[in-house]
């Protein structure tokens, strides 16, 4: 019989939670500040009409490994929420868990919009389109470049944070840094770079710009149960 009392997680809800879900805001806070901003400035030294997808890419890794250095042992350091989706599919995380950490990351998403309206002109990241998919490309290839992007990444935090890798937010943060610029500069080029839910939402309200959004959300998810298939069929095990 399942521990119904540790899958919906009846008795998570302490001060370490808590923690955890302050820990995902202020993450989830600067992956989307950073992951907007750096879209909103393009190189004046080149011919490339918007923010290249090395700088971007490159400003998500570096940002990533930082936070995953500094709170991954608070909460993770998730980031995004098919992260989360992914550890709770494979027994990772209860349902009080990954709900409580969806919510403080769309919330970081949130303040991070608030922060960047009031601080840049509504042209600069109107004008310079955070998720900008390429010419001519469909849903399903959307979906496509979504879902791998977010599968490595995903597959990438639960095998470093498994228990037996003693420097799983040491050296396993430069690995997920690492990962999210591979994904992210793969993804800027097929699907505009969404791959986080949340970053996707809000740009889109910041934007106010909302086709093909569903795909950013499809994708994604269609990545979070590949991971969570490969990790079972590979460990052979889930987690408590």
């Amino acid at each position: 019989m399942p521990d119904l009392e540790k899958f919906f997680g009846s008795e998570d809800w302490n001060m370490d939670f808590v923690r955890a879900m302050l820990a995902e805001f202020i993450g989830s806070f600067f992956f989307v500040l950073i992951g907007i901003l750096c879209t909103s400035f393009k190189p004046t030294d080149t011919e490339w009409q918007f923010a290249s997808p090395v700088q971007v890419a490159f400003a998500l890794g570096c940002i990533t490994f930082s936070i995953s250095h500094a709170l991954g042992r608070i909460s993770g350091a998730h980031l995004s929420p098919m992260v989360s989706l992914g550890l709770f599919l494979i027994c990772g995380m209860s349902v009080l868990n990954v709900i409580g950490y969806i919510f403080a990351q769309f919330l970081g998403g949130l303040a991070a919009i608030g922060i960047i309206s009031l601080s840049l002109n509504e042209e600069m990241y109107k004008e310079n389109r955070t998720i900008r998919p390429m010419m001519g490309a469909s849903y399903l290839e959307i979906c496509i470049v979504e879902g791998l992007a977010s599968f490595i990444w995903i597959v990438t935090v639960i095998v470093t944070t498994e228990r037996r890798h003693e420097d799983a937010y040491g050296n396993g943060s430069f690995y997920i840094g690492l990962t999210v610029f591979g994904a992210y500069l793969i993804a800027m080029i097929g699907s505009g770079g969404g791959v986080n839910p949340v970053r996707s939402v809000a740009a889109s309200i910041l934007e106010n710009e909302w086709e093909n959004r569903l795909c950013y959300w499809v994708g994604p998810i269609a990545g979070a149960i590949l991971a969570a298939i490969i990790y079972y069929c590979c460990s052979g095990t889930l987690k408590h």
